[in-house]
């Protein structure tokens, strides 16, 4: 039968309950301590020290509230289950303990005794000398000192093992690396030594549920103790550390300051040096420059003019304004203002003028340009100024506005202010670059169209110094709204009216430039993507003589020439509007037609990457400009002749093939296929030698190379080439190969 062994009923137990007011105040100030430290936890959950200790705590907490309830006849639990969890409370606090400890020294040694000897000497002897024997007797007194003797014995085994522990660590790394170790060990030997003196004391004494949980919980509070001091201990050095690592990082960063401020005055100061060279550079351009377009106007005024000299008047006329602009944008860099706005404009009268002047250039793109301009709209402003914010904002609407879209221009004004407005269906801008484009030498699309940025720098700088303002709305593949607004003049009778202030604009009107082929001709034939229309007109004409030529002002145009002709060479630009050269080729080598056609680019994109990614892509070559009409002319034959070299070796493999297969051969089928350059040779009676030497010549040899080549002197190369052009009456190597090959 059950006895009420452990049941206590005092004045000083808890209301309604078996737990003293002692147990219960330790409760009470134990899950104060419990919430504080997953408080704490939760700030570092990396501090594994302290979740061990939360699972401490939380097993002396059960331990206190179990140990204080039972043992309790007014509960409604069998007494038997409440002395199973009283006791098995105990044990399993007991089991942690050790395991605690393993953790809290990290000694190696204790690994035995935090798992395998709980479960031997704590968990088994639980089971064996008290669940079975007390579910046989019911004898409680019995069989709860039985359970109490093999942890006893375990426990100084503990300390022991702990103390020899401690003498051979304080020789080893662990007292280097704590110098209170010591100390830890000898807390967690008396923090034990109080913990086994309360269940002994408590089982064979007949102690009191009081005296039970001061000792247990002294042994706690001394863990607790030790824990804490060491907390703060370490958190006291975290943040020494800390405070030291900020002092150092402090250092560091006022070096780095220092170095940093000093690299960007020793960078400043290249800057300036580079760019104080370019316009040294500038200003000795401008001379030469000068000199030039004033004997251009000389020879006009005797001579007249022509097609070409319109040309080189048309682009030293743009040279001359890429500097000027260069030179105004570096004023405003400095703080100075190259405009001296004093002077009364009509600016209704200036931008219908202007706008003349681009509906060519908007029609030749198939843009539809409309404006509305209210009359007699007066500003007071340098005529330089208004016309580059005109100029720059139309001319940027038509370049980036594709064919077949619209471009709005409206000029107003209300209450003294003065609203000029561009609005195209372009190509559109990113909102985060709305503050770059303003920037100078900033490029979004430095990919495909020419020039340096600078046009929308310099009117944002003009519109500055006229104390207006700019504004950009604009959304990607949509169109852009351009608004710039400026303050009204109001006419005076003193006012003086500056009229005829339209200079001539030339955005390079042309009509569409037509291929130069001879549909007689067996020539061959070169297919030329060029979008400055100036180049693409040079090249037409100095290759026209030689070849069939046909031309296109982009990439997506060449494609659509592509789909009538087959040319047996391209030559192309790289930076070309709707699509570039490098992405035409890209799309040229997937048309199986076309795929073989060898493309030489010519480009002033000058940089390795760009070239190599040509190369890698199968291009024959990349040329610079500027560049020497003769080395492209030579380049050009070198490679058609290669062509026309490999289809003969072609022929003749096919043939010799079929010869000795035993296929019979209509040499009449095969007879219009014979080599042009053999008929030529045959013709004017050119010998094998002189062949040779002629093939060498048209791969760009010199005399000596030629001669090493094929064993000769250089004199006797010298006399063969001079038979060479007796025979066939010419008097250069173009001559030569034009009419041989």
């Amino acid at each position: 039968m059950d006895n009420l062994y452990l049941y206590e009923k005092y004045v000083y137990t808890f209301p309604g309950t078996n737990i003293h007011w002692l147990t219960f105040s330790l409760i009470a100030i134990e899950v104060v301590i419990l919430f504080y430290q997953i408080i704490y936890y939760q700030i570092r959950p990396a501090d594994t020290s302290r979740l061990w200790y939360l699972f401490l705590l939380a097993l002396i907490l059960q331990y206190n509230i179990t140990g204080g309830l039972f043992i309790d006849p007014t509960l409604p639990i069998s007494i038997s289950t409440q002395y199973y969890i009283s006791y098995g409370s105990g044990v399993i606090t007991s089991m942690y303990f050790p395991f605690y400890i393993y953790k809290f020294l990290g000694i190696p040694r204790l690994k035995f005794y935090a798992y395998y000897g709980s479960f031997f000497f704590l968990l088994l002897p639980f089971v064996i000398v008290f669940v079975i024997p007390y579910s046989i007797t019911k004898d409680i007194q019995f069989s709860g000192k039985w359970i109490v003797l093999v942890p006893f014995i375990y426990a100084f085994s503990l300390i022991y093992a702990l103390f020899k522990a401690l003498f051979i660590s304080l020789k080893s790394a662990n007292a280097k690396e704590d110098p209170n170790f010591k100390i830890k060990v000898l807390g967690v030997c008396v923090a034990l030594i109080f913990w086994i003196f309360g269940l002994i004391g408590t089982t064979f004494f007949n102690g009191t549920q009081y005296i039970e949980h001061c000792l247990t919980n002294a042994g706690f509070l001394v863990m607790t103790v030790i824990f804490v001091r060491f907390s703060v201990l370490d958190s006291r050095r975290e943040y020494e550390k800390l405070l030291y690592s900020e002092n150092e990082l402090q250092k560091l960063n006022n070096l780095l300051s220092q170095k940093v401020q000093e690299r960007t005055k020793e960078l400043e100061l290249v800057v300036e040096q580079r760019t104080n060279t370019f316009i040294s550079l500038a200003h000795e351009i401008k001379t030469p420059l000068t000199l030039i377009i004033n004997y251009v106007d000389e020879y006009i005024s005797t001579h007249g003019t022509n097609d070409e000299i319109k040309v080189i008047k048309s682009n030293v006329e743009s040279l001359k304004n890429k500097i000027i602009n260069f030179f105004n944008e570096e004023k405003f860099r400095k703080g100075l203002s190259p405009y001296s706005h004093n002077q009364v404009l009509n600016f209704s009268t200036l931008l219908s003028e202007t706008l003349n002047s681009f509906t060519l250039y908007a029609a030749k793109k198939n843009i539809t340009l409309t404006f509305k301009i209210a009359d007699n709209i007066y500003i007071k402003a340098d005529p330089e100024s208004l016309q580059s914010i005109i100029n720059n904002l139309i001319e940027n609407a038509i370049k980036f506005t594709p064919e077949n879209g619209s471009i709005d221009v409206s000029l107003s004004s209300t209450l003294n202010k003065i609203s000029f407005l561009v609005k195209d269906t372009g190509c559109g801008i990113k909102e985060t670059l709305y503050k770059k484009i303003f920037e100078p030498y900033f490029q979004i699309y430095s990919q495909n169209f020419h020039g340096i940025g600078l046009g929308l720098s310099i009117v944002n700088n003009c519109v500055n110094s006229l104390g207006g303002s700019i504004t950009v709305k604009s959304q990607e593949n949509v169109g852009s709204e351009f608004l710039v607004e400026l303050n009204e003049h109001q006419l005076t009778n003193d006012d003086v009216i500056i009229d005829n202030l339209v200079k001539s604009i030339d955005p390079t009107v042309v009509n569409d430039i037509e291929d130069a082929v001879d549909e007689k001709s067996r020539r061959p034939s070169i297919l030329i993507l060029e979008d400055n229309v100036d180049m693409l007109l040079y090249l037409r004409t100095k290759l026209k003589t030689h070849y069939n030529v046909y031309v296109a002002e982009n990439g997506k145009k060449g494609l659509l020439k592509l789909q009538n002709v087959t040319p047996d060479i391209i030559i192309s630009d790289v930076m070309m509007g709707e699509l570039d050269g490098i992405n035409f080729y890209k799309n040229l080598i997937k048309i199986p037609s076309c795929a073989h056609i060898p493309i030489i680019f010519l480009t002033a994109k000058t940089s390795q990457e760009s070239k190599l990614q040509a190369l890698s892509l199968g291009a024959i070559d990349y040329i610079f400009k500027p560049f020497s009409l003769n080395e492209l002319l030579f380049k050009i034959d070198s490679q058609l002749l290669l062509i026309r070299k490999q289809k003969e070796a072609l022929l003749n493999a096919a043939m010799n093939y079929m010869n000795a297969s035993g296929i019979e051969i209509n040499d009449s089928k095969f007879d219009d296929d014979l080599s042009k350059f053999d008929k030529n040779c045959n013709i004017y009676n050119i010998t094998q030698r002189e062949k040779e030497i002629i093939i060498l010549i048209s791969e760009g040899f010199a005399y000596k190379e030629i001669g090493e080549k094929l064993n000769v002197s250089e004199k006797t190369i010298a006399k063969h080439k001079q038979n060479i052009f007796t025979k066939l009456s010419v008097s250069n190597k173009i001559e030569l190969l034009n009419k041989l090959m």
